[in-house]
């Protein structure tokens, strides 16, 4: 893991210490967010800076920047983390804007990569949440087609940070938005099952067939029919 992204992994564990659930998310198309973090009903997004050690800091562009990219996901604050220093119209513009800035220390290491990375599914099965499975078994089904067991059949166009856009059944384009998954993932870690007409009644937007489809392609969970849902099944 390059050093930067061992510093993302690193802010994400200081976070999940504080009581968040944090998603580091994908090198591209992150839109400048590395980071989100949630507690309760507040979804904060952060963006880190390793600019410690190097002559680089902190600049106003990069507060703006996250200002903005903190509105794209729809998240109700932002913040700032580095181990650098920040220019002083950067923190002006910081406070002007809201955004918090958070000086946490980091060196990387060898043992940091170990410790920061996500850990692997097959070797750990207990331990899985939101973030590994949304990355490790969600993401990877972009582009391709992919068939349920009630024959309901989706192209997945795009998987990212935002949810998941498709082509139905009957050729339309639509996005199921990342929080019906995060609802669905959760429910089912927690409660070991979630079904379709639970999904429905959380989320009216006619998705629940989609999430579920979608779901089903998780190898740690399987489908049952009669009512249709999802089970935690630990594979």
């Amino acid at each position: 893991m390059k050093a930067p992204n061992q510093y993302e992994h690193f802010v994400a564990e200081y976070f999940r210490g504080k009581g968040y659930e944090a998603i580091v998310t994908p090198e591209s198309n992150d839109f400048g967010v590395d980071i989100i973090i949630r507690k309760d009903a507040e979804k904060i997004a952060v963006q880190a800076k390793m600019y410690g050690g190097s002559t680089r800091k902190v600049n106003r562009k990069s507060i703006m920047e996250l200002h903005g990219a903190k509105s794209v996901f729809d998240c109700d604050k932002a913040y700032m983390v580095t181990n650098g220093s920040v220019l002083s119209d950067a923190k002006d513009v910081a406070v002007k804007l809201g955004i918090e800035i958070i000086y946490l220390p980091f060196t990387p290491t060898t043992e940091n990569v170990s410790i920061n990375n996500e850990p692997n599914l097959s070797t750990s099965p207990d331990d899985v949440n939101f973030s590994q499975i949304w990355q490790e078994y969600i993401m990877p089904l972009k582009g391709q087609t992919i068939t349920g067991k009630t024959g309901l059949t989706n192209k997945i166009i795009d998987v990212n940070f935002f949810g998941v856009t498709r082509i139905t059944k009957n050729d339309e384009t639509n996005k199921i938005p990342i929080d019906a998954f995060k609802w669905a993932i959760n429910r089912i870690l927690t409660n070991g099952i979630v079904t379709r007409d639970e999904i429905n009644q959380e989320f009216v937007d006619r998705l629940s067939s989609g999430t579920i489809l979608i779901l089903s392609q998780v190898p740690l969970f399987t489908t049952l029919n009669n009512p249709l849902r999802i089970v935690y099944t630990k594979k």
